[in-house]
């Protein structure tokens, strides 16, 4: 090749960031064509083909150029897209911060494009690089042509290289724009997301604080619609109303648990930022919805066990009441049970104690001394005894009320004043009984105030307007055992307590107990040697407005009864009171079973002396019980239990009757009886297993 023969250049085209590479590129193929030959004057002989090589080059120039502004937004987004895989984006993004983490991205390429832009525009320019450069850039150079007697490839080769940098310039440019119309497109939904998650956040904290203030009315309204989807109950007692509650309740915090924990679940998962705050409201929310139920659960719980308590202790006061009508006649009653069916009618039992009083009179006023005439049995007729019963009237607590007058009352005392001041009355005769074999002898005794004390305690009886009742308690001698109640049905209510304008209270009349019979007997006078043994009695007297006239009473508690003991007790081994806390007690150990059994005992407290008695010198069990414990039982008196399984005052081992007293149970039945500690007999007594 000649030294001033043309070599074109090469055109490379690369899309490398940065570093101030041209996008297009013209690279000559010679650094210099040497020093041109001499040309004589005239026209220069390289303009023709200096300008045909020319629009060659920039044909191919211009082309690329074209081409690459065509497809110049879609590679240029691709090389987006690329920059976000290298970054681990999404490639859809979805949250505002994903979008603003793109434009991030797209604002750091749109840095580097700059730098690079800034790179080629800073390079020392050859010729002139005006911005319309490529439009004057033919007549320049034909311009240099004509003025030039030189090559003219150099002069080429420096157009060729300004037009690749112009339109790298160009492209450049023209990418920035992009990026700058996306990244401020970014920006714009970015805060368009944001905006709108703004709103839905304001609108579920404005559900959450709307749902927030009605957790009560929500609770209510679903359990009224669980209650709605049950079989309807017809007139349902307060009972059957607070089972099916407690029910219901029960059912809607294990349902809302369930909730609980599934929406726990999903707050772990991390969700999207709308879902995440909803699931944290629903998790406070369901922490109120539980609190409101537990509440309600808890109301449920707290009034169905005071309902149980009422029963219980209404079960108990009415197990323990001597029910009797207030109409002047005698009546015997078993407490807990009805009126006594006497064999002959109320007339003949009514006509035996007149026909006994008379007897007696008559028997003293010529003979003073103590007598008894005897004028009914009483017989046991329960057809559902047990082993653990006393099949004899013995078991069998009973009253008999009769007027007071008839056993020698005077008509002057003043009852309410004796009652206030917790006194007695002297009578001429008393009322008591004896067991004989299988039945029960009732007598009149006279008193002499030495074998036969004459004080009878006085007691007021009130009237009480709920029961329409008059009622008279008796306080129990023992700790484990509930008061006794003695009650009168009156003909009509007093005159105060039933004012035209009010509806009195009709109490219901004293039912019937078969399950004994008194049989009125022949008036026959005996003589009792030594100290009569008599059960409680008292004389009651009643407000002057209720028209009833002074009442006495004799009942009788098999506990104050003399009794013999009976049953065999169980074998015991290791720390026998260990079971006192726990099941139905401890029992009666075999040993000292067979040391009471057959014995005769004046009173259940009497029993209860001689039991812990032997106790206390039985050479094994005596082991278990400490100095302090076993000083107390050889004086008759139960052993201390531990501060945990003491109840109010009562911290002493009690015994417990398994089958109560009231239900037949022996009172001096060993079998019967168990050792237990004051709470573990609480808790049977309300039911606890």
């Amino acid at each position: 090749m000649a030294v001033n023969d043309y070599e074109p250049g090469s055109m490379v085209i690369t899309h490398v960031q940065g570093g101030g590479r041209d996008i297009i590129q013209y690279i000559p193929a010679r650094s210099s064509y040497g020093t041109p030959p001499f040309v004589p004057p005239g026209p220069s002989p390289y303009v023709g083909t200096g300008m045909q090589e020319y629009r060659k080059l920039r044909s191919t120039l211009d082309k690329s150029h074209s081409e690459l502004k065509k497809n110049l937004k879609n590679e240029t987004l691709k090389e987006v897209d690329e920059l976000k895989s290298e970054a681990g984006l999404p490639g859809k993004a979805v949250s505002a911060n994903d979008i603003r983490d793109e434009k991030s991205i797209v604002d750091a390429l749109m840095d580097a494009k700059a730098k690079s832009l800034k790179v080629i525009e800073d390079r020392p320019a050859n010729l002139y690089t005006a911005s319309d450069f490529p439009q004057k850039s033919e007549s320049m150079y034909q311009r240099q042509l004509l003025a030039s007697r030189k090559f003219y490839g150099e002069f080429l080769d420096r157009h060729m290289s300004e037009l690749a940098k112009a339109y790298s310039a160009d492209i450049y440019k023209a990418q920035i724009a992009i990026l700058k119309q996306t990244s401020q497109e970014l920006e714009n939904k970015a805060r368009s997301l944001e905006a709108e998650a703004q709103r839905a956040a304001a609108e579920v904290e404005a559900d959450y604080k709307a749902r927030k203030a009605n957790v009560e009315k929500k609770v209510q309204s679903e359990l009224d619609q669980a209650g709605n989807a049950l079989p309807q109950l017809t007139n349902p007692t307060p009972e059957q109303w607070l089972e099916r509650a407690t029910q219901l309740v029960t059912q809607a915090i294990a349902n809302k648990k369930k909730l609980q924990t599934a929406n726990n679940a999903l707050i772990a998962k991390a969700p999207n930022a709308l879902e995440k705050p909803k699931a944290t409201y629903n998790a406070d929310l369901l922490v109120d919805e539980i609190a409101s139920l537990q509440a309600r659960l808890d109301k449920l719980n707290a009034e169905t066990a005071r309902r149980k308590e009422i029963a219980r202790q209404a079960a108990i006061r009415a197990a323990n009441t001597y029910a009797m009508p207030a109409n002047g006649s005698v009546v015997a009653t078993a407490a807990g049970r009805g009126l006594i069916q006497v064999a002959q009618g109320a007339a003949s039992l009514a006509q035996a104690i007149s026909d006994a009083i008379a007897v007696l009179g008559r028997v003293l006023a010529s003979a003073p001394s103590v007598m008894a005439v005897g004028f009914a049995s009483l017989t046991y007729s329960s057809r559902t005894a047990e082993q653990w019963q006393d099949q004899t009237p013995d078991s069998v607590r009973y009253a008999l009320g009769m007027d007071a007058a008839k056993l020698g009352l005077p008509p002057s005392v003043n009852l309410n004043a004796v009652a206030k001041a917790s006194g007695t009355v002297d009578l001429p005769m008393r009322l008591t009984n004896e067991a004989r074999g299988n039945t029960t002898t009732l007598s009149v005794v006279s008193t002499d105030g030495v074998s036969v004390p004459k004080a009878v305690p006085v007691r007021m009886a009130a009237y009480n307007a709920t029961t329409g009742l008059y009622e008279v308690t008796v306080p129990s001698t023992t700790a484990e055992a509930p008061p006794l109640i003695l009650t009168w049905t009156p003909a009509s209510p007093p005159g105060n307590q039933n004012p035209s304008s009010t509806t009195p209270v009709v109490p219901k009349p004293v039912p019937v107990y078969e399950g004994a019979t008194l049989t009125p007997v022949k008036a026959t006078p005996e003589t009792y040697p030594g100290v009569i043994t008599l059960p409680e009695d008292l004389i009651i007297g009643f407000p002057a407005d209720s028209g009833i006239k002074p009442i006495y009473v004799m009942f009788r508690d098999p506990r104050d009864v003399p009794g013999a003991a009976t049953g065999k007790g169980q074998p015991v081994s290791g720390n026998w009171l260990g079971a006192a806390s726990q099941g139905e007690g401890a029992p009666i150990p075999s040993q000292i079973a067979d040391k009471l059994r057959g014995k005769t005992f004046k009173n259940w407290r009497d029993f209860r002396e001689q039991f812990w008695i032997a106790v206390a010198n039985d050479p094994e069990l005596s082991k278990q019980f400490n100095p302090g414990s076993l000083a107390v039982m050889r004086d008759g008196g139960a052993p201390y239990v531990r501060e945990s399984e003491q109840a109010g005052g009562r911290i002493k081992i009690e015994i417990h009757h398994k089958v109560r007293i009231a239900d037949g149970g022996g009172v001096y039945n060993m079998g019967n009886l168990v050792a237990v500690t004051p709470k573990r007999h609480i808790e049977i007594h309300k039911g606890g297993k």
